[in-house]
């Protein structure tokens, strides 16, 4: 995800600079990217957001906790780009989809500055920043720290409980994607995580900072970039919400493990299929099963605003950022934060419906939970605190406006 700063001789005063704004085709990313536009385009700066139009459509209709008033100040523009595939599901398939679109992103940075260059970089009155949806915590300790050969500054009994990310990922989609991303951060002028010291502490930020000075590069915390959601109230309380990622999907038999770990705790709970399990046999008969008890949403569900809502006692993630964020990457959340339960260690075995269903006793029904939840809540006030007047959010990103506008 590339975000691009560049001025133009056709404009004047506040308007001299732009902000391009290219996010990856995930629901995630686009969605992050715009909450993001809208925080830049309320200091009044022109802000472009760039996709494919089938994107751009999906990221206005799903950001329901944005003000319609401010998704109509940015300038959205739909790339096209030749034999396009069908809407991809995995993520190395979105990756190619992105990859297709860098000559109309080009086309159209030479349009607004007109200067006939392919990369950002080549413009002197242009920088490049990428944007990371992913932590620091998760970044550093995964990548830079091994690369370089820098410490990780965790507590002994910590650091040995640190998990690999061996088997996570594909190593031939991950030497091309790292390859690439080389590339592109090797022109950019710095880097920015949607994160925060509030979130992830002093310790990880710093240290990434240092790693960027060293290569003559900016690094910005500007998170949380989810907005805060106001409560609403509902009659039920005490909800558990069960969901994954836009690139995850499961087998039928892990589908009846988790509807059946849900059931046996009776817990009230939604559940969310996405489009790609609609085949499944289980997935097609799972409303009958779960009918007074659990809430089957199909496809897309507004996230933020459920996990926002004061009926929601739990949450049950595959640990993508956008959902940790939005309920407030496993190790650090249940680990270093203790604001999460962990289910159990990686595994490829199928996992046991009775796993599912002491995970979530512990979450909803012991004392553990209970802390667990209070820890979570007094979280996510210092969080909302850091996003008022004065707060740690908002002086970063008015630093990082500065810096643009300079």
């Amino acid at each position: 995800m590339n975000i691009h700063s560049t001025t133009s001789s056709h404009m004047n005063n506040k308007d001299d600079v732009a902000i391009v704004i290219a996010p990856l085709h995930l629901q995630s990313h686009l969605r992050q990217l715009l909450h993001f536009a809208c925080r830049i385009s309320s200091f009044g700066l022109p802000v472009y957001y760039l996709g494919l139009a089938t994107s751009n459509t999906q990221v206005r209709q799903h950001s329901t906790t944005l003000n319609p008033c401010d998704i109509a100040k940015i300038h959205f523009h739909d790339l096209q780009i030749l034999n396009q595939d069908p809407p991809p599901n995995i993520p190395m398939h979105i990756w190619h989809a992105s990859m297709r679109t860098r000559e109309p992103i080009a086309s159209f940075l030479q349009d607004i500055s007109s200067k006939n260059v392919q990369n950002i970089s080549s413009y002197l009155n242009g920088e490049s920043y990428v944007f990371h949806c992913l932590p620091i915590f998760d970044m550093y300790c995964s990548h830079y720290a091994p690369k370089e050969g820098l410490p990780i500054p965790l507590k002994e009994q910590l650091l040995i409980r640190l998990p690999s990310n061996d088997g996570c990922y594909n190593p031939k989609d991950i030497k091309h994607h790292a390859k690439y991303l080389s590339h592109c951060m090797g022109m950019s002028a710095g880097d920015i995580f949607n994160t925060s010291q509030v979130i992830e502490g002093n310790a990880f930020i710093d240290s990434m900072t240092h790693l960027a000075c060293t290569k003559n590069k900016k690094l910005w915390s500007l998170g949380p970039i989810l907005p805060t959601q106001k409560d609403h109230k509902i009659e039920n309380k005490h909800l558990c919400l069960d969901y994954f990622g836009t690139s995850t999907s499961f087998s039928a038999e892990q589908i009846k493990e988790i509807v059946i770990g849900l059931e046996l705790r009776k817990h009230k709970f939604i559940r969310v299929f996405r489009d790609v399990d609609k085949g499944d046999p289980v997935n097609n008969k799972v409303e009958e099963r779960v009918k007074g008890m659990g809430l089957v949403v199909r496809n897309w569900a507004p996230q933020q605003e459920i996990l926002a809502h004061s009926s929601t006692n739990g949450f049950m993630s595959h640990c993508g950022w956008t959902s940790c964020l939005e309920s407030i990457i496993g190790f650090s959340v249940t680990e270093i934060l203790k604001i999460g339960l962990h289910v159990r260690e990686w595994e490829y075995e199928l996992m046991s419906a009775s796993t599912i269903q002491n995970i979530v006793s512990k979450l909803m029904a012991l004392e553990e939970g209970d802390m667990v939840r209070k820890r979570a809540h007094e979280l996510s006030k210092a969080v909302k605190r850091s996003t008022e007047e004065g707060g740690v959010f908002l002086i970063e990103l008015q630093t990082f406006v500065t810096h643009m506008t300079r």
